[in-house]
Formats: structure tokens, sequence, C-alpha cells
């Protein structure tokens, strides 16, 4: 009996040590692109880890990130990068998958997955149709995630610098997770001819460092 049990006792030493069911999360529903800045940086929450071990997660097209889990196995990493969203106009929400590394006496496994959605800070307000005064299509993204959540509201503003002031503000409704929302309305607030400036931002108080601006001219053309 003892003869039989000795072989059994040196294979198991030899098994390495099966890597933990981590599992990683993001701590926000969507982070924001600038298109002429640094995408937001993105933290996650990870928990049930190797305590003590070396962790890399990896966002796809966006960045990579080594660190070490506390004696409890958790952790809280911060990851800073820019998204590649293919485009630099107003986004639903694009998903890069998320992997978690582990390194442990067995070697590297991919203990965790997850997923983040990102989204561009733009407005786009479509051209046509070429009357001024006809409803058109308004799509805005990327606020809620940088601003907080809410409705949000465009400000017509006419004139410059410490002269400007606003002449109307419209609201425009309650966008996503990733603050995109897709409206038709009117885009000069009223029958005039002249340059004006619209911001949207998030709440009825406008906030120019914290919006989106679309400069336009109404005129009229003679055949």
């Amino acid at each position: 009996m003892l003869v039989a049990v000795a072989p059994a006792a040196a294979l198991a030493v030899g098994v390495p040590a099966t890597a933990s069911a981590a599992t990683i999360a993001p701590t926000k529903a969507c982070y924001t692109n600038v298109p002429t800045k640094q995408s937001e940086n993105i933290t996650f929450t990870i928990s049930g880890g190797t305590p003590g071990g070396r962790f890399q997660v990896a966002v796809e097209s966006y960045g990579v990130l080594s660190g070490n889990f506390d004696g409890a196995g958790n952790a809280t990493p911060t990851l800073s990068g820019k998204f590649g969203m293919g485009t630099i106009g107003p986004v639903s929400g694009k998903t890069f998958p998320v992997t978690l590394t582990e390194y442990t006496a067995g070697g590297p496994a991919v203990t965790g997955t997850t997923t983040v959605k990102a989204t561009n800070a733009a407005l786009d307000i479509a051209r046509k149709p070429t009357n001024p005064f006809r409803t058109r299509t308004w799509r805005v993204s990327g606020l809620s995630p940088l601003f907080g959540g809410g409705r949000l509201y465009a400000s017509y503003v006419n004139g410059k610098g410490s002269s400007s002031k606003v002449v109307k503000r419209v609201r425009l409704g309650s966008p996503n997770a990733c603050g995109y929302l897709k409206v038709k309305r009117l885009l000069p607030p009223k029958r005039a001819y002249r340059t004006w400036t619209v911001f949207v931002h998030v709440g009825p108080s406008l906030d120019k460092n914290k919006s989106l601006a679309f400069n336009f001219r109404t005129f009229k053309r003679y055949y």
C-alpha cells in the first residue's frame, strides 16, 4: 500500500497551481475620447486574484498596464491611452475587449475578461435641408461620461466675448450612457439672418468649458 501511495504523491507535487478565477470590471459605463486630445483614463476593479501576485490588464486599441494584487487579491489599476475610434464624429458607444492575465508559478494565464465602451466628444448637425428654417438631424455624444448624466440642452448665443448673450435655450433630450443623442431640431433659434453659435451641454446652465459648440450663419440667396 505504501509503495502505491508514493508515486501518486510525487505526481501531485508536480502539478502547477491552478490560476484563480479573478473578476474585472470598469468603474464607469462609458469613457470619452476627445479627438484632439487624449482619451479618458480607465479605472478597473479587480477581485479574486492571487494575493501579492503579478497581473497585466490589456484594453484592445487603447493600452496595457501591469501591476500587483494586494494581500487580499484585489487591485484598482488605472490605464492611460487613446481609443482607436475610427471616426471623429459622434458615436453611440463602441465596445473594446479587455483581458486580465495573471503570472503564477504555472506561467501566464488569462483569468478574467470584460469589455469597456467608449465614445467621442463630438457634435454633428446635418447640412441638409438647405432651407435654414427647417428641422435637421443633430447627433451628439461624449458629454455625459465627462460631466455627469442628465438631459442635454442647446443654448443659442449671439455675439462674441463680453458682448455675447444667450438668445434661446432648448431641451434636446436624454442621451444614453455614452452621452449619445440623435434628434431633429431647428438650427436657427428664430428667423434672423446672422452668425450664430450653438452650445450643447448637460443640464440647463451653460458652461462653455463643458460644452460642444457649432458655428453657423443664416443668409439669403438671390438667383
